[in-house]
């Protein structure tokens, strides 16, 4: 929401941070959230709510962040199950701010939503497998 704030992430596994920085004062982070145990690889913003930000790491963790909070290193307000591979991409739904989508080396592209829903991962592995068109180009990851 502010033009001269910006993000950063570190992917380095020996100093896995967000900083967010304000560039008018550009001595000093503003705020640095420090809770993922491996390298940064994805950040994206709530456009409908500044106080929300997602961050996806090589610890095949995804968190949801209050960046505005005063907690020393960083709010946590709702963190993803943790998935087999890790996760380089995560985005938030332009028209809900309440589900969130993110993408993983394994190949999946997952859809969760922030409101919960009382779902154990067992519930989320389908019950017969996909079935793929070998001749459609875009049936096959």
């Amino acid at each position: 929401d502010i033009a001269t704030q910006m993000l950063t992430a570190s992917e380095d596994d020996r100093n896995p941070i967000i900083q967010l920085w304000d560039l008018r004062y550009a001595t000093a982070p503003m705020r640095t959230l420090e809770r993922h145990k491996r390298g940064v690889l994805s950040v994206a913003w709530c456009q409908q709510d500044a106080d929300l930000l997602l961050s996806a790491a090589k610890d095949n963790q995804v968190l949801c962040w209050n960046p505005n909070s005063d907690v020393p290193d960083g709010e946590v307000v709702y963190q993803l199950p943790a998935t087999t591979q890790w996760i380089f991409e995560c985005h938030w739904c332009p028209r809900n701010p309440d589900i969130i989508c993110t993408a993983s080396f394994d190949g999946h592209v997952s859809l969760y939503s922030l409101l919960g829903g009382g779902r154990t991962p067992d519930d989320m592995v389908p019950k017969s497998p996909i079935k793929v068109d070998p001749s459609d180009p875009f049936s096959v990851i």
